[in-house]
């Protein structure tokens, strides 16, 4: 990708893996939001957001589950206020509760709501969105709801094709 091509990131990157930040920072020139469990960061964020996930993955190991996520973001870009977004002050605390409605297509998937309230916060309309690790496809169908353009990266065929259905 062109430097500086892409207006925002917002994606959820494979845990425990590292993660290419340079490239990242060099194909961006907006804010990067990446999701990640919070132990492990990718980068020292300027802010950090947690969901709070009402369901988790069953437990099958003898550890206690993660029932939180970090979302980490790096500002280098927009943030839109409610006056802006027209969204509730309450939007904005940084501890969201979002479930994910509908059928679950990916075992990482985030809830559409949850991506595109950050999307309006750290993004504008028009805007180039991109998710290296595209999964379900939800940042993809948030920016098309959003007023967004998206480019999605998914090297698993399953998913790949699950994407495109969703967003014919």
């Amino acid at each position: 990708m062109p430097d500086q091509s892409v207006d925002c990131i917002l994606t959820d990157p494979m845990y425990y893996k590292p993660l290419d930040m340079p490239e990242l920072l060099r194909v961006c020139k907006g804010n990067i939001i990446a999701f990640g469990m919070p132990i492990y960061r990718y980068f020292v964020p300027d802010r950090v957001h947690h969901w709070i996930k009402p369901q988790s993955t069953k437990n099958v190991s003898k550890s206690i589950p993660e029932f939180v996520e970090e979302i980490n973001v790096l500002l280098r870009g927009t943030y839109n206020g409610p006056s802006v977004t027209g969204m509730q002050w309450a939007n904005y605390n940084g501890v969201y509760f979002d479930i994910i409605e509908g059928k679950k297509v990916h075992d990482f998937q985030k809830p559409l709501a949850l991506i595109e309230r950050l999307m309006m916060i750290y993004s504008n309309p028009g805007d180039i969105i991109f998710d290296p690790f595209a999964g379900s496809g939800t940042t993809l169908w948030a920016a098309r709801g959003t007023g967004r353009n998206a480019i999605g990266c998914e090297n698993d065929k399953i998913y790949y094709d699950a994407i495109m259905e969703k967003m014919r």
